[in-house]
């Protein structure tokens, strides 16, 4: 089988998922361009091992797109069995979708999560040119079904896949005990005999503000707040600064290591943010046994998260059920654990290697 996929960037992620799927095909992946300019340098450090993957020459035009003429080159007809295009407003995604129209080879669309804010205008004009004319479409959730039907898909073309970053291998076998814990918090530096933990870009779309908020009405003296990300932002040190919030700390980015420690040690996650289409970090959270708490607005989070199962949802402005959810959890170590354990049974559902079987299920039968 060979499969052609076009895609924006190599993300450490996808590059994890393509390595996985090219050990069972031949398996092709034509990038935009190395990188997102807001990401970090450790988003350059490719390692394409068991597909060949191509960085299209281009003038980069977005923060994680660029202009690639020379990907027309790629698509001809009857060199791949199967054509993936996941970018969608992009002039190289719009160009090589007007080719392969032309040349009338079908292809296949995938996203990672969405949901519709405007079906009108150019910009839903370009996302309807592209998933209405798509063969099949990969969806990630019940909610980005409905983004793909929204712009042009017929519910009889949407197929599922689960969305992750992580590997089978890197799924705990069981909720880390509270010895193991204290172990790992001493050995990085925390002084909090109990801490929550987020991870994510330091933004107001993130939701911090309401994290905050909601901590400083419920904190306790045992309990620190962590927030791995990068720089505070001078509108969240404010408030942290108002409300004397000196067991909150916001931590640099970690490299994925020195990051899982940070996930084993903690006791629950929250991710308060105001939108995100998935929310890998949910994904990870979960496969170091953690009970995770974020919103109505989080892809992986309506997906995965089963409310007084694994962790909770609340909608996504509401401060004081997010306090509510806090001061439940930070309260309740054997809910924790049980909630823990059920995070790491969701996890295991949700792996690179079932997100690779899912997509040569699907592809076997058409």
């Amino acid at each position: 089988m060979k499969i052609l996929f076009l895609t924006n960037i190599p993300s450490p992620y996808r590059v994890r998922f393509f390595n996985e799927l090219g050990k069972h095909c031949e398996l092709t992946v034509l990038f935009e361009t190395d990188s997102s300019t807001e990401r970090d340098a450790s988003w350059k450090e490719h390692s394409f091992q068991n597909f060949e993957g191509i960085l299209l020459p281009g003038k980069r035009t977005g923060m994680d797109t660029a202009f690639c003429p020379s990907v027309v080159r790629y698509l001809r007809r009857g060199r791949y069995d199967y054509v993936i295009v996941t970018v969608l407003a992009s002039l190289t995604g719009l160009l090589a979708v007007t080719w392969l129209k032309l040349l009338q080879i079908p292809y296949l669309y995938e996203g990672d999560g969405g949901i519709p804010k405007n079906t009108r205008g150019l910009k839903a004009a370009l996302k309807q040119y592209v998933i209405g004319s798509a063969k099949l479409c990969f969806s990630t959730s019940a909610q980005f079904d409905r983004y793909c039907i929204a712009y042009g898909a017929s519910p009889e073309r949407i197929r599922r896949y689960p969305f992750t970053s992580v590997c089978a291998g890197d799924i705990l076998e069981e909720v880390p005990s509270q010895e193991q814990k204290a172990a790992l918090r001493r050995q990085l530096g925390i002084r909090e005999e109990h801490f929550i933990l987020s991870v994510g870009r330091i933004l107001p779309l993130k939701g911090y503000d309401i994290l905050l908020n909601a901590f400083a009405e419920r904190r306790e003296p045992s309990w620190g707040l962590y927030i791995i990300g990068g720089r505070i932002r001078e509108e969240f040190q404010q408030i942290v600064t108002e409300k004397q919030l000196d067991q909150v700390h916001f931590i640099d980015f970690q490299l994925p290591e020195k990051l899982r420690q940070y996930y084993m040690a903690s006791d629950f996650f929250v991710l308060p943010t105001r939108y995100d289409p998935w929310g890998l970090v949910v994904n990870e959270a979960m496969a170091s046994g953690l009970p995770v708490i974020t919103t109505y607005a989080c892809g992986a989070g309506t997906e995965m998260v089963l409310p007084g199962e694994n962790g909770f949802l609340y909608e996504a402005e509401d401060t004081q059920e997010l306090s509510r959810l806090l001061s439940s959890l930070m309260k309740a170590p054997l809910d924790r654990q049980r909630m823990g354990a059920a995070a790491l049974q969701t996890a295991q559902k949700y792996t690179i290697e079932e997100m690779s079987e899912a997509h040569l299920r699907v592809l076997a039968k058409e």
